[in-house]
């Protein structure tokens, strides 16, 4: 402790890892979770369309990414998800620009 009551610790160039275990020897180590199949993600896509269609509602790309990332706990990407928005999406929530109220 020095004369304010903090704790000193040693600089880092003291700090030994002799003996330590090399991560290699700890086993394999986990990968990231595998992707979605395309088929699989394409599938739910089409069911979410129809979803909004049927409920009226034009989800953004964001409204997208959220619903699919609940649904596949987040192993799907912004990327995959606005290529099949392009490809499959209804036209009107394709377009650019802030969206009209509901109240005009």
């Amino acid at each position: 402790m020095d004369r304010l009551g903090q704790a000193v610790f040693p600089p880092a160039t003291s700090v030994s890892f002799e003996g330590a275990t090399p991560i290699e020897s700890l086993g394999r180590v986990p990968s990231r979770q595998a992707p979605i199949p395309e088929a699989e993600l394409r599938s739910w896509y089409e069911s979410w369309v129809r979803q909004c269609q049927q409920a009226r509602r034009m989800p953004s790309r964001d409204d997208d990414y959220e619903a699919a990332t609940q649904r596949f706990e987040r192993r799907v990407t912004q990327r995959r998800l606005r290529s099949l928005r392009n490809k499959l999406a209804p036209a009107e929530w394709k377009r650019q620009g802030r969206r009209r109220s509901k109240d005009h």
